[in-house]
C-alpha cells in the first residue's frame, strides 16, 4: 500500500509540475476575421489552412521557441500582404493581412498556393521577432532585406513541405476542399514552389551575390522595395537546402538579431552569438553560403569550467524538467531557485546553461556507441 501511495504521489507531482510550468502560457491561436471577401471558402477552412501552415513550422521548434500568441488573419485589399505587431492587444498580438485574388471561385481555389505563399512569408516574420516587447519598427535596419530573404525562403519551404505531407502523410487532416482532391492540390504546391524559385535565377555563388548587391540593398531596399525584392529572391534558393536538410534550423530564426545594423559579416556574427549552442551550426552554414566565417566566443568554455548546479528540482538529474522550470521562472514566480548563475535574475543565460547541462547529461547517459546528436530537442518533443 505504501509503494502504491508513493507512486501516486509521484504521478500527482509530475502533473502539478506540468501545470505550473505551463501556467500563464497561451498556445498559438489562429483567429480568422469573418468576411464575405473569402468568397466560397468557409472561415473554418481558412483557419484550418493557416493553422496547418503554422504547424509545419512549429513541429520543428523547441518548446521555448514556440509562438504562444494569438494571430488575427484577415483579407486585405491594399495590394500587398503584411504583418503587424500590436503589443497593446493581448487578444491578437499579431495581425496578418493576406492579399488574394479578386475572384475567389472554386477555380481560383486551385491557385490557393498564393495564399500559402503569402501567409508563410508573413508568419516567418513573426518567427523572426523573438524579443518580447520589441517594437516592429526597431527591425527596420539596413539589413531589412535579409529578413525579407528569410521570409521568402519560409514561403517556398512551407509550400514544398506541405506538398509532401499532404500527398503522402495525410497527417494533418482533411485539407481544403478542391475540385481535384487533396493530391492534386498538393501537387500544385510543388509546381508553384519550383516556378516561384525560378522567376529570378542567379548563376553566381552566394558570396558573389552578396558582393554585388549588399551595399545597394542596405541603402535603397525600403525606398524601392518592389524592384529590390526581385534581387533578394535570387539569394534564398541558395539557403533553402539548409532548412530542408536540417529543419530544426527554424529555431535559429527565432533569435535573428533584428536590431543589428552592421554589414553581413558583423550581422552573422551577432546572430551566431545570439542563438543557442545547438543552433550555431545552422547560422554557420547560412554564413558560409555568403562566404562569411563566424567564430565562437570563449563564453561557453568559461561556463563549462565552472561548477554549476543545474539540478533545479533536486531530483538527482539535470533534464527537461529543469529546463521547463527555468523557462517558467523567467516570467512567473516559483519556489525553485532558477537563478542558475547567481546574478540576481532568471534570464536567457540561465536557460542556456541549464539546457547545455541537460544535453550533456542526456549524452552521457546514452547507451548508444555511435556519435550522439545533441540537437534533439525537436525530436524529443515529437516523440
Amino acid at each position: 500500500m505504501r509503494k502504491k501511495y508513493d507512486f501516486l504521489k509521484k504521478i500527482c507531482f509530475v502533473l502539478f509540475l506540468f501545470l505550473c510550468v505551463n501556467l500563464g502560457y497561451a498556445k498559438l491561436e489562429i483567429i480568422v476575421k469573418s468576411s464575405p471577401d473569402w468568397g466560397p471558402i468557409a472561415d473554418a477552412d481558412v483557419e484550418y489552412l493557416c493553422q496547418n501552415i503554422v504547424d509545419h513550422f512549429e513541429k520543428h521548434l523547441r518548446p521555448e521557441n514556440e509562438i504562444n500568441e494569438a494571430v488575427n488573419v484577415y483579407r486585405t485589399t491594399v495590394g500587398y500582404s503584411f504583418v503587424n505587431l500590436d503589443i497593446k492587444d493581448p487578444n491578437a498580438k499579431y495581425k496578418i493581412g493576406v492579399q488574394m485574388q479578386e475572384d475567389m471561385t472554386l477555380k481560383a481555389m486551385k491557385e490557393f498556393w498564393n495564399f500559402i505563399c503569402r501567409f508563410g512569408h508573413e508568419f516567418t516574420h513573426i518567427l523572426q521577432v523573438e524579443q518580447e516587447g520589441l517594437a516592429w519598427e526597431a527591425s527596420f535596419t539596413p539589413n531589412l532585406w535579409f529578413q525579407e530573404a528569410i521570409a521568402e525562403l519560409g514561403c517556398v519551404w512551407v509550400m514544398r513541405s506541405m506538398a509532401n505531407s499532404w500527398l503522402y502523410g495525410s497527417r494533418f487532416g482533411r485539407g481544403i476542399p478542391t475540385p481535384g482532391g487533396i493530391a492534386e492540390f498538393s501537387e500544385n504546391f510543388d509546381f508553384y514552389a519550383d516556378w516561384y524559385m525560378k522567376l529570378h535565377p542567379y548563376d553566381g555563388t552566394g558570396e558573389e551575390w552578396l558582393d554585388e548587391n549588399e551595399d545597394s540593398l542596405r541603402s535603397e531596399f525600403e525606398r524601392t522595395r518592389g524592384a529590390n525584392m526581385d534581387i533578394v529572391r535570387q539569394l534564398y534558393p541558395k539557403l533553402l537546402p539548409i532548412f530542408e536538410e536540417t529543419q530544426e534550423a527554424w529555431n535559429a530564426v527565432r533569435k535573428m538579431p533584428l536590431a543589428s545594423k552592421g554589414k553581413m559579416p558583423e550581422y552573422m556574427q551577432d546572430w551566431y552569438d545570439a542563438v543557442d549552442v545547438q543552433d550555431r551550426k545552422y547560422v554557420e552554414a547560412i554564413a558560409k553560403v555568403m562566404g562569411i566565417t563566424v567564430t565562437a566566443s570563449t563564453t561557453p568554455a568559461i561556463l563549462a569550467s565552472i561548477e554549476i548546479d543545474a539540478d533545479v528540482n533536486d531530483d538527482g538529474y539535470v533534464d527537461l524538467y529543469d529546463v521547463m522550470i527555468v523557462r517558467s521562472g523567467m516570467q512567473n514566480s516559483t519556489s525553485y531557485d532558477t537563478d542558475i548563475n547567481n546574478d540576481g535574475v532568471t534570464d536567457e543565460v540561465d536557460l542556456l546553461i541549464v539546457k547545455a547541462k541537460a544535453v550533456e547529461a542526456i549524452a552521457a547517459a546514452s547507451p548508444r556507441k555511435r556519435k550522439v546528436n545533441i540537437t534533439t530537442w525537436g525530436n524529443l518533443k515529437m516523440r
